[in-house]
């Protein structure tokens, strides 16, 4: 059974989040707690744990709540028999290490507003020594480029500024718990200071996402009421032979009907 891992918020900023009071409750004096820390316990072949002490309670993933209730695509069982469960397996394995990474940098990245492209191949060699990855990790540098250079792309096109990185939930309420990849304020349209969540995808997007991170919302709108998710967003970098100037995903859910599956 793997350890239990501690998550706390990457960067979480109470002044800007109460800027966007929406409710008018909130005093110049008063400063939003971040989220509490969480354990995560995760095992191969089993659902995502998360748990709180003090009283100790567990809460099953967002995303291994859709995992268990949502029917295996075609799609995706054809990709399986073509590749072999195995090979299917490995390679799963390896994309997940990949986005974990890819998030890593990127909360690096907004945090810091630099990113210095030329030490990503020592950055790829300490994650993958560390995790002890047996993987195939020689793309991973290019993929990690495109990524930064999209997600620099879309701080400037949104003027987007992080209020949460990497922001653990848990509800008694709803029953479930997760981990919020970014809460930001952005400009959308004509729409200035949109309160939103922006979550990454190394790869496609998928109609369970769009679940997901309408899960994500109701987390973050229960903890914080005054101040309330709006919009919502998946973002993905693209490849270099993708085309176009635009070097990222974005797709708006705020209106998918999926998004209160839950």
């Amino acid at each position: 059974m793997s350890e239990a891992e501690l998550v706390r918020p990457y960067f979480f900023d109470s002044t800007l989040l109460a800027s966007v009071d929406r409710a008018g409750t909130l005093f110049d004096d008063i400063t939003l707690a971040p989220p509490a820390p969480l354990y995560r316990l995760t095992s191969p072949g089993a659902p995502r744990i998360y748990f709180k002490r003090s009283p100790t309670r567990t809460f099953p993933s967002v995303t291994s709540i859709i995992s268990a209730t949502t029917p295996t695509s075609k799609f995706l069982i054809d990709w399986i028999a073509a590749m072999g469960l195995r090979q299917a397996e490995l390679y799963r394995d390896a994309r997940a290490s990949f986005g974990t990474l890819l998030h890593k940098v990127f909360g690096d990245f907004l945090v810091q507003r630099t990113f210095d492209l030329t030490t990503l191949q020592t950055v790829v060699d300490m994650y993958a020594q560390e995790e002890h990855l047996t993987c195939e990790t020689g793309g991973w540098v290019d993929e990690l480029k495109g990524g930064l250079i999209g997600l620099a792309d879309l701080v400037r096109d949104l003027n987007l500024r992080p209020v949460g990185i990497e922001l653990p939930f848990a509800s008694d309420k709803l029953g479930w718990a997760g981990c919020v990849d970014l809460v930001a304020l952005v400009d959308v349209k004509k729409r200035k200071d949109v309160l939103a969540i922006l979550d990454f995808k190394s790869g496609a997007f998928h109609p369970e996402a769009e679940v997901q991170v309408g899960a994500y919302r109701m987390l973050f709108n229960e903890a914080y009421p005054m101040s309330p998710i709006t919009d919502l967003f998946l973002f993905g970098p693209k490849q270099f032979d993708e085309g176009s100037n635009i070097r990222y995903r974005l797709k708006n859910i705020t209106e998918s009907p999926l998004r209160n599956l839950m």
